[in-house]
């Protein structure tokens, strides 16, 4: 858990360098993470319900007036799906040593 952690928080940190590098001020870092880590509270909240379910969340976010488009869930459904299952593929073939 350590480890996955800490490949985590760098992965963040890269990212918000970036942001700051492409003219986001720093100061506005903290908002944008508590905004970001809400975000995939509610992502996780709903997956667990369905797939259609966190694409209409996704929707809502993202493209507000094609959350009620059975397409556009479908489509959503299939772009998430394909997006994450290479991280899944990873993790499930992780396994973390402690030392």
């Amino acid at each position: 858990a350590d480890l996955l952690r800490a490949g985590l928080d760098s992965m963040h940190r890269a990212v918000f360098e970036d942001l700051v590098r492409n003219g986001t001020p720093a100061a506005q870092l903290p908002l944008f993470e508590q905004k970001i880590a809400a975000r995939y509270a509610e992502y996780h909240r709903v997956a667990q319900n369905s797939t259609e379910a966190i694409a209409t969340a996704v929707l809502h976010h993202l493209a507000h007036d094609l959350r009620h488009s059975p397409e556009a869930k479908r489509a959503m459904a299939e772009r998430a799906l394909a997006v994450a299952a290479p991280l899944k593929d990873f993790l499930e073939d992780v396994d973390l040593v402690g030392s």
